[in-house]
């Protein structure tokens, strides 16, 4: 079983408050929840992101990564 692959962001609530932790697409290694996703700026609008597998979350997974 592989690793669900975090969200740019996953680290950084401060900035992305909204964050759900777990990329949903991946921009070629950039991985982006859906909210981020939603708030990326235009400069990369044109490219096509490959959407991620979903992935159940194990909580205690999540405790032993923070």
């Amino acid at each position: 079983m592989t690793a669900p692959t975090r969200c740019l962001y996953a680290y950084r609530t401060l900035e992305r408050p909204t964050c759900q932790l777990i990329a949903t697409v991946a921009y070629g290694t950039t991985g982006l929840c859906t909210p981020c996703n939603e708030q990326r700026s235009t400069l990369g609008k044109g490219q096509a992101g490959r959407p991620l597998p979903a992935v159940d979350l194990d909580p205690i997974d999540l405790l032993v990564d923070a």
